[in-house]
């Protein structure tokens, strides 16, 4: 189940983007994502921010991006005392600054900011799990907003997943939708 207006808002966003990129040539900065969902399981939190950082890694690894490492950005957010834990932080001009303090073409940041799981009661009893997430991708010496913090929502249905697993899997499968304009000029690159 998609979010039709949240998709379609990343559509034009990322439609209305003119930037292009030489993967090989683009180096990406991915911040450490942040978990302010209020939920009380902080295993689940901790899942999920380790889900989404894996996944920004993969979308744009996997399609010959240089991705910096985790370590560099960590780095960069603890040397300008930057509190992403603090919603006041989450503006451009703080992730240009670190974009160009890091030398990157791209900086990118995800904030998940809900989730939850639902029954669904189809022929069988089914538990679907919801993420909402904010997703800033900048372009960083265009100085231009590729996706600009909107809101979206990713779900996880009729899967195999138990427990939390269906809620860390929206995470996923949120940023995968989200991409999905993003990277069409960007085909995998098969190993």
């Amino acid at each position: 189940m998609v979010n039709l207006p949240a998709l379609i808002a990343t559509t034009l966003c990322f439609s209305t983007a003119s930037s292009t990129f030489v993967p090989s040539e683009t180096k990406v900065l991915i911040l450490p994502s942040q978990n302010i969902s209020g939920d009380k399981h902080i295993a689940l939190k901790a899942e999920q921010v380790k889900e989404s950082d894996s996944t920004l890694e993969r979308i744009f690894s996997e399609r010959g991006f240089r991705v910096e490492g985790p370590d560099r950005a960590k780095e960069l957010v603890n040397s300008q005392g930057i509190d992403f834990t603090d919603e006041e932080n989450y503006r451009k001009d703080i992730l240009y600054k670190l974009g160009e303090d890091a030398k990157v073409d791209i900086v990118v940041f995800n904030v998940i900011t809900r989730t939850m799981q639902k029954r669904r009661n189809d022929i069988f009893e089914n538990l679907e799990g919801f993420a909402t997430m904010r997703t800033w991708v900048l372009d960083v010496k265009a100085r231009k907003p590729i996706l600009k913090g909107d809101s979206y929502d990713g779900t996880s249905a009729k899967n195999n997943s138990v427990g939390f697993g269906r809620q860390v899997r929206a995470v996923r499968l949120g940023l995968d939708q989200a991409f999905k304009e993003f990277v069409k000029p960007y085909p995998v690159i098969k190993k």
